[in-house]
């Protein structure tokens, strides 16, 4: 078992500037309580037997008004899931910096910005931009819009998604993702995803399982994608704490089983 932890200087530059940003933007704060939240994941990963644990992701967010939502990221997911990556790079981690904003009552809009630090290829950029419309109090659709620019190719991704309550505590969600190769012609990933919430007094349970499909100039793979499950729960009044699970069974690699566990302080 090997401990993965982010050592690399410049990310923790980049976290201090979004946080200097957060901070500053408070001058604009002009109704409603200010607001932050902390939080952060840490993960085990069983692989072609092996065991990793480290370090997976760490947010900060910042309420300056009802409206509006600033957020800044650490994601160093990827390094533990990817054992072909974990053996060229120590970390590859996304930091990024983001805003969410309410238009109105039923409409929110979402701005990702992201930057991938890699020591031995190019670093990538990520672009997303998540739209979610209320058509009820008993329904919504998410339309999200991903932009990747990688080493060798770029990517985009559409996703669409809608939820419907369909019990007095349960509500039901179904949703499909399409990633485009935009360098590599006819090469494209997609993923059918079914999941169903359960709220239980003051904790959440989600369960979901997906499918996927794989289309490149050689090869076209459909198949059953795995299953991941998300618990939330009530530590403090201002404490919450989370677990997740997630079986991939991958197209071209060993399956893949992650553990989490995770926590959210409000002040």
């Amino acid at each position: 078992m090997k401990l993965i932890w982010p050592y690399n200087p410049n990310l923790y530059f980049c976290l201090i500037i979004a946080l200097s940003l957060m901070v500053h933007l408070e001058l604009y704060a002009q109704e409603g309580t200010k607001k932050f939240e902390a939080g952060a994941w840490y993960g085990l990963v069983f692989s072609n037997g092996d065991t990793d644990h480290g370090l997976r992701r760490t947010e900060l967010k910042y309420q300056p008004n009802s409206r509006n939502l600033l957020f800044a990221f650490y994601d160093n997911a990827l390094i533990l899931e990817n054992k072909f990556l974990a053996s060229m790079e120590s970390t590859a981690p996304i930091v990024g910096v983001g805003i969410k904003h309410d238009w109105n009552e039923k409409w929110f809009s979402k701005i990702d910005l992201g930057y991938r630090f890699l020591s031995l290829e190019d670093d990538q950029q990520l672009y997303s931009l998540e739209n979610v419309y209320f058509i009820s109090d008993k329904s919504l659709v998410k339309l999200i819009t991903q932009f990747d620019v990688r080493q060798n190719d770029d990517l985009l991704t559409l996703g669409l998604f809608f939820e419907q309550l369909i019990l007095r505590n349960t509500r039901l969600e179904i949703g499909f993702f399409h990633s485009e190769n935009l360098t590599l012609p006819d090469t494209y990933n997609e993923r059918i995803m079914l999941s169903g919430k359960v709220l239980l007094s003051k904790s959440e349970l989600l369960l979901g399982t997906y499918y996927d499909i794989l289309n490149t100039q050689s090869v076209s793979i459909s198949q059953y994608g795995g299953a991941y499950g998300i618990f939330v729960f009530p530590i403090s009044d201002n404490l919450k704490g989370k677990l997740f699970a997630n079986y991939n069974q991958g197209f071209f690699v060993d399956e893949v089983m992650i553990f989490s566990l995770g926590a959210d302080l409000k002040f």
